[in-house]
């Protein structure tokens, strides 16, 4: 199977294959950035790319022994490493075992090579021994690491590693590739899933994943097996948000209470960020009256989110009612209209 490199990557991939090709590759590289952008499914396409007996404009073949082995998880040159266990850290015992692989020769490649992910989920322990390594790394190692918290990684550690920052796709280059996996995909869905899931590309897919009752042209692409779906279809929730707010009912702040309580706040004063960006045409033509009350509504709950930003802390069922109280004056005008 050929991992293919995605298309807000490329640059990336050639700019590390041209250091591999000059021999001018760090010992550590690590790819930092948001959550769902494929940073893993990047790390797997330079190795398979390093390894890679045909490559072919900087792409694996999928066909040669380097990459059969690869993708069976056999490659005796290979070790990926991350947490054992759902939440848990990466521990000593883990960091120990690479050192183990690293102090070997490699058995046919021409190098070894590390994957650790999520770097930031490791021990303090774990953090030390693996320090040691990256401060005298083994000849012919090398390591390839993601992080979403790089500010959470010991000084030490961020002074040792080469950093490449993972840009997010701009919301057109997520439909084009998200529509080449599912033709059945609008661009409405496309924009509100990318939305939701804050420019992650992959989460974005879970979304519409579940949106679409595991659409099988989707559950069929390669990276969707290591793919961990959130809890809660956020599509299907924004939907039902949609209902309640186009056809406001004396049970809507109830509704809205219940919504806030089953995903989380900044995901809530998300929601009303899509809303709002939908009901600026109409509401242009609407009555002063309603107008200053749509921007009053909207600035107070940008405050509530900056207040939230600024103090994360923030009691949670004082957020719930803020938000509540916020729009519901808009709520009451359409009952009134």
């Amino acid at each position: 199977m050929t991992l293919m490199v995605l298309p807000w990557m490329t640059d990336l991939q050639s700019q590390v294959l041209s250091l591999c090709h000059e021999k001018q590759l760090p010992h550590a590289i690590c790819l930092q950035g948001g959550a769902g952008l494929g940073k893993q499914h990047q790390l797997m396409c330079l190795a398979a790319a390093f390894f890679c007996q045909q490559l072919s404009a900087g792409v694996a073949c999928g066909a040669c022994q380097h990459c059969q082995l690869l993708s069976l998880n056999e490659h005796p040159d290979f070790m990926q490493i991350q947490p054992q266990v759902k939440g848990k850290k990466i521990g000593i015992d883990q960091i120990r075992e690479i050192t183990e692989f690293a102090v070997g020769t490699a058995y046919f490649a021409q190098a070894r090579l590390i994957l650790i992910q999520p770097l930031e989920q490791m021990t303090r322990a774990a953090s030390n021994a693996l320090l040691k390594l990256l401060e005298e790394p083994p000849p012919q190692v090398y390591f390839l690491l993601a992080t979403t918290r790089a500010s959470r990684l010991m000084p030490t550690i961020r002074s040792r590693v080469q950093f490449y920052t993972v840009i997010p796709p701009s919301t057109a280059l997520f439909f084009q590739w998200a529509q080449a996996l599912s033709t059945d995909l609008t661009q409405d869905i496309a924009r509100q899933a990318y939305t939701l899931s804050y420019a992650g590309p992959f989460l974005a897919l879970g979304f519409i994943w579940r949106h679409f009752n595991c659409d099988q042209t989707l559950k069929q692409a390669p990276f969707f097996k290591p793919l961990e779906l959130k809890s809660i279809d956020l599509l299907a929730e924004f939907n039902r948000f949609e209902d309640y707010m186009s056809q406001p009912s004396a049970q809507t702040a109830v509704h809205l209470k219940l919504l806030t309580k089953a995903i989380s706040i900044p995901q809530s004063l998300l929601f009303f960020d899509l809303w709002f960006a939908g009901q600026i045409t109409s509401v242009s033509t609407a009555p002063e009256a309603r107008r200053v009350q749509f921007w009053q509504s909207y600035c107070q709950l940008q405050d509530l989110n900056d207040a939230l930003i600024r103090s994360p802390q923030l009691n949670d069922a004082y957020l719930q009612r803020t938000i509540v109280r916020i729009i519901m004056p808009l709520i009451s005008e359409s009952l009134a209209s």
